[in-house]
């Protein structure tokens, strides 16, 4: 890179270069700085045909030529070779990393290799100091930029990791140190099968359109950027660090000119299209010579040509297009490039089917078949042309809405340098409507994109709207697709299930698999992602049998494409883990999100969104098993990470916050849990609005904590959290009955007993109408009937209620089991049993205290239960002994709190009749 020494405007002004060649010197110091001498420079200035009064300004520039003085001709070669000599040397520390020797150097800096230090794990990484960065606004521009391209997470892009600054404030990037061969070598001396190179190529392209989806442009894609691993996987390096190196004022992006459009070596701010004509430019490298391809030579030059065209509109559209073109050419179909004459259509199907057609040729019979077959062929392929020049347009249209939100982030052109994604992406939703009236493909391609984008920056009513909307725009369309449609379905029937309607996400998640496997392979990634969907779906309505035989297929499939796709693995991993969680099966909850977690961290950042999510379930399934310790410490962090990306009004940094305040409640921090989830409905209000999902689930989790605590405001979070969902759901709905049964429970435990039977009865039928025998919450809602019919003097009922609890007892997890011995002590006492009371009231109590420890709230009420069998048998010593460990607790409590009236009656009693009945 050329100092700022020599180019004073690029320092913090705004100034353009004055003179006309500027970018194009830029670009070729900036390569030729690489090469070893000045005969080697000179040979590739040849080779680029520069004319001869700019190749000597460039070499001048090098310090190997004199002309006279520009602003130009400072002698930096030298300057550049020392620009880092003295700073840094092996065994020097940056940070986390220490570094143990350079890698190369070049126009733009100079490359180490590095390993991670700090004692958090092991690691490797090649560390990029940047030269020519001194001011503070382009060092402030490169930590914001920075931060964005460390989000970028695919398999076949070497990671951004972290950055900082040398102790003379130089900065440096670490990123993925990745051990492999230049993809133009290792096509020349390892594979010269064209269907690999193919392949490879299009691993290249799959990490650029990830990026393009994202609003990440490259810059400075050619062969030097691109390494094959050891295990044949591409790998595309420095992303966007061409593009950093061009947000210093006006200055020209650090660009190679063999790659680089011709809007780039005008210095034109990039776009996805100087993209793919550096694709275009490396695509026909790594063709040229294929022995295999010399016969088809016209028509990869033609794709070549056409992704490498001069005027942008011209080029494929978007990535996707030219990846589309070349499966068209891997499977000797016509393509885009050339024109579809008669003799080019007929010599691609004559290819495509040359075994039928010799058979044709030399059995007469079979002639009228072939007129058949080559109508059906025809027919087929003007359909297949209509939906290619549909998808075209679409693609054209797409690229040109996406460009547009690139230039309006630019600050040059919006005039603002504080618009964030969310702003961005409002811009975005606002012009789609207004803008593309009439193009319904288009808006619904437009509208899924965005609709991904709402819901990863945690606005999920905004993400659904839209899905919705896509998905009737596409259903709207001349040309039916299906696998489009069954894509826009299956992120619907996602969404649906993470926003608790879980009724409502099954039918799109069926007709997302039933779409994809009848029209892809069985082994297909994509069909992998609905049984993923559907599995989540089936696990949130509580089918848990159906929703583990779907996960378990989607899971084979990604384990065949696992190295290519960790991700996808990690991704089904989880899901997996959510329904052994739900099914109450924590321990196997958990080893499966260690696994999914150890597969994300391999290629993503300990604060990227997908790692704070797993490890967010790693800690509700260490809660599940009462290591309330191990589990605040994780959900503190992921707290802290999701506050970091979302900010503190989110609805998933609420999420969060409501499962840490769980841990607190069962941990026994009653105050701090209720403070807790006041602070997430303070959220909840803000962001969803009161009469939302979000605040109907987390009034519940408040009011759990408030019985726990003895106030009777519990009910009215009951009541609202009941009277929402019945507004916004279904009747039937599994989550109105978890509602309604909660408030039960508690009217029950208040004395209210004929309040409570319509509630648990309801509650009931739904969850023994729709969930399978020995569900936890059919359990719990035999326990809460069993409860009320003794409150009601129904011994029988009661007893008849809990059939069901103990054939399952065998599988019960243990606070069920607890709760369902306690319950049989209260039907032992109705039958005058006082012995059996006690023995299984001392059973729940040491149960629970091996399983929740000493303070959790369920404690209080099983001390209490203890101390009265114990007074029941007579033995007034231990009944006040064990009242005593919880009468300070409960005299805390409001007066009129039902534990602390039933503990003083007993303490009055115990105090003044022995031997009562009690």
């Amino acid at each position: 890179m050329i100092p700022p020494e020599a180019e004073p405007a690029l320092n913090g002004g705004t100034e353009p270069p004055l003179d006309p060649d500027y970018a194009r010197v830029k670009a070729l110091f900036n390569e030729l700085s690489e090469l070893p001498d000045a005969a080697a420079r000179r040979a590739r200035l040849t080779e680029l045909k520069v004319l001869p009064a700019l190749a000597e300004r460039v070499l001048a520039l090098l310090g190997h030529s004199q002309i006279a003085a520009t602003h130009f001709s400072v002698p930096v070669a030298a300057m550049l070779a020392g620009a880092a000599a003295g700073e840094l040397a092996p065994g020097d520390r940056l940070g986390a990393w220490t570094l143990l020797g350079e890698l190369g150097r070049g126009g733009m800096g100079r490359v180490y290799l590095a390993e991670r230090s700090d004692g958090h794990y092991q690691q490797r990484a090649a560390i990029k100091l940047l030269l020519g960065w001194s001011s503070e606004a382009a060092l402030a521009q490169l930590a914001a930029e920075r931060q964005i391209l460390a989000r970028l997470s695919h398999p076949h892009i070497a990671r951004l990791i972290d950055g900082g600054a040398t102790p003379l404030g130089r900065p440096y990037l670490v990123m993925d140190y990745v051990e492999g061969q230049r993809i133009d070598q290792y096509c020349r001396e390892q594979t010269p099968n064209p269907a690999v190179v193919l392949g490879l190529f299009s691993q290249v392209c799959e990490a650029v359109a990830y990026a393009h989806r994202q609003l990440v442009v490259h810059c400075d894609i050619k062969p030097a950027n691109v390494l094959v691993g050891s295990d044949g996987r591409a790998l595309l390096l420095d992303f966007g660090i061409a593009q950093l190196q061009g947000k210093q004022g006006s200055e020209a992006l650090a660009l190679t000119p063999q790659y680089a459009s011709p809007a780039q070596m005008a210095g034109m701010p990039a776009t996805a299209a100087d993209d793919i004509f550096s694709l275009g430019r490396m695509l026909g490298e790594l063709l040229a010579g294929m022995p295999l391809l010399v016969s088809r030579e016209d028509e990869w030059r033609a794709i070549v040509a056409r992704a490498t065209a001069a005027d942008p509109e011209q080029r494929y559209l978007a990535v996707p297009a030219l990846q589309y073109e070349l499966r068209r050419f891997g499977e000797q179909r016509p393509l885009a490039a050339l024109p579809h004459t008669g003799t080019y259509v007929a010599r691609k199907f004559v290819r495509r089917r040359w075994p039928w057609m010799l058979a044709a040729g030399s059995v007469a019979l079979l002639s009228a078949v072939f007129v058949l077959r080559l109508a059906v062929e025809r027919d087929r392929a003007l359909r297949a042309e209509d939906l290619a020049k549909q998808e075209s347009a679409t693609a054209r249209q797409v690229s040109d809405f996406l460009v547009g939100l690139f230039e309006g982030a630019d600050p040059n052109v919006s005039g603002r340098t504080d618009l964030s994604a969310a702003s961005l992406v409002d811009k975005g939703r606002a012009r789609i409507d207004a803008d593309l009236q009439g193009q319904g493909a288009v808006q619904a391609a437009l509208k899924d994109v965005l609709g991904k984008v709402y819901e990863n920056i945690g606005r999920p009513s905004t993400a659904l709207t839209l899905y919705e909307q896509a998905l009737q725009l596409e259903r709207a369309q001349p040309v039916r697709r299906p696998l489009v449609e069954a894509e826009i379905l299956s992120r619907l029937a996602n969404l649906l299930a993470h926003e608790r309607q879980a009724a409502r996400a099954l039918a799109p998640a069926r007709e997302s698999v039933a779409l994809r496997e009848t029209r892809l392979p069985a082994d297909s990634p994509e069909l992998a992602d609905s049984l993923d969907t559907l599995g989540w779906a089936l696990t949130v309505n509580g089918a848990f049998d159906e929703s583990a035989t779907l996960l378990g297929r989607a899971l084979k499939i990604r384990e065949q494409h696992g190295a290519d796709a960790p991700l996808a693995l990690a991704n089904t991993l989880h899901n997996l883990a959510s329904m052994h969680k739900d099914a109450g099966r924590p321990q196997q909850a958990e080893a499966l999100n260690r696994r999914a977690l150890a597969l994300k961290l391999k290629v993503l950042k300990e604060d990227h969104p997908s790692v704070l999510s797993t490890l967010n379930q790693l800690a509700i399934s260490l809660a599940d098993q009462y290591r309330n310790d191990e589990a605040q410490v994780l959900q503190l962090k992921v707290v802290a990470g999701l506050r970091a990306l979302h900010g503190p009004n989110n609805k998933i940094v609420a999420d969060a916050l409501d499962e840490l305040a769980s841990e607190l409640q069962d941990a026994g921090h009653i105050s701090r849990a209720i403070a807790t989830y006041r602070e997430v409905l303070a959220v909840d209000e803000a962001v969803s609005g009161h009469q939302s999902m979000d605040v109907a689930v987390h009034l519940n989790n408040l009011a759990t904590a408030l019985e726990a605590a003895g106030d009777p405001a519990a009910e009215a979070s009951y009541r609202e959290s009941l009277a929402i969902r019945q507004l916004l759901l279904p009747a039937g709905d599994l989550t109105v009955a978890r509602a309604g049964d909660n408030l039960g429970r508690w009217l029950v435990r208040a004395g209210r007993w004929t309040e409570a039977r319509a509630l648990l009865q309801q509650a009931a039928a739904t969850r023994f109408a729709k969930l399978p025998p020995g569900h936890p919450d059919r359990i719990a809602s035999g326990i809460a009937l069993a409860e009320w019919s003794l409150a009601a003097g129904d011994v029988n009922a009661a007893d008849r209620a809990l059939t069901e609890a103990e054939d399952h007892q065998a599988t019960l997890a243990p606070m069920q089991q607890v709760a369902l011995w306690r319950t049989q002590a209260q039907l032992a006492q109705a039958r005058a049993q006082p012995k059996v009371v006690l023995q299984l009231n001392r059973e729940a109590l040491a149960l629970a205290l091996r399983t929740v420890g000493s303070l959790h709230p369920v404690m209080l009420r099983l001390r209490l239960d203890l101390a009265y069998a114990e007074a029941a048998v007579g033995d007034l010593g231990s009944a006040r002994a064990t009242l005593a460990t919880v009468q300070a607790v409960l005299a805390q409590q409001p007066i009129r709190a039902p534990l602390r009236l039933r503990s003083e009656r007993l303490a009055r009693q115990l105090g003044t009749t022995p031997g009562l009945k009690l």
